[in-house]
């Protein structure tokens, strides 16, 4: 069984608020991204999304390639940026 530390990180804007999910290594809280290949170079993302729930299953499935029922997710208190 994986063991995950995650924190997520609530971003506050005048168009609405965001989730973004963070996972602790040894050099320190790093975001989830995907990159987006293209003809001209690619492009790094970072997972967002309205709802916790959501985008841990994303991260989930995406990344470590499992289910939630698999991983073990130790989570850290919220962070807010305004």
């Amino acid at each position: 069984m994986k063991k995950i530390k995650i924190r997520f990180v609530n971003v506050l804007r005048n168009d609405g608020s965001y989730l973004y999910i963070q996972r602790k290594t040894i050099f320190g809280w790093r975001y989830f991204t995907y990159v987006v290949n293209g003809d001209a170079g690619s492009v790094s993302y970072r997972y967002n999304g309205k709802y916790k729930q959501g985008l841990l299953t994303a991260v989930i499935q995406d990344i470590y390639k499992t289910e939630l029922k698999h991983v073990k997710i130790i989570e850290y208190p919220m962070m807010k940026i305004y």
